[in-house]
């Protein structure tokens, strides 16, 4: 299993132990590791879409965290698309993960060409990525502690 496929794996596995905890249903982690998406599930009668990315820990306090544009539209997409209700950009941090719902990254986070790594999984060079930079306090916040997941203030 490549650096790519495991740090898939961890965040669908970090997912779904969380939506476990929460009672989502009918959830459907997509199959192909080149699926535009991550994660379908319901949750309350709502239908949801998520991208998830599991991300050093040092980075989990910068102000602003990212989003390449191209996942950004891929997500509104496959909202549309999936006839879903909300769309989610999943943050990990280790046993931290930050939510962040895309209606507040389409009005809150600032564009612009970030001069960064091709992948996240494994260093394969450098190029110019369309972002968005959004601001960690539109996130909802949450930490597992002893195996249970909890909101953060």
């Amino acid at each position: 299993m490549d650096k790519f496929s495991q740090s898939e794996q961890i965040g669908r596995t970090l997912l779904k132990s969380f939506l476990d905890q929460y009672g989502a249903i009918n959830q459907q982690p997509t199959t192909d590791k080149y699926n535009p998406v991550d994660y379908y599930f319901e949750y309350k009668g709502q239908k949801v879409v998520a991208e998830i990315k599991c991300r050093d820990i040092r980075y989990m306090n910068y102000s602003t965290h990212i989003i390449e544009e191209t996942k950004l539209k891929n997500l509104l997409q496959a909202k549309k698309d999936g006839n879903c209700n909300y769309a989610y950009y999943i943050n990990f941090f280790g046993d931290y993960v930050y939510w962040y719902n895309t209606g507040k990254i389409i009005k809150n986070a600032t564009i612009h060409n970030l001069y960064c790594n091709r992948t996240t999984a494994e260093y394969n060079g450098k190029t110019d990525k369309l972002i968005r930079e959004i601001p960690t306090g539109l996130a909802m916040k949450f930490v597992k502690t002893d195996g249970k997941w909890s909101r953060m203030s």
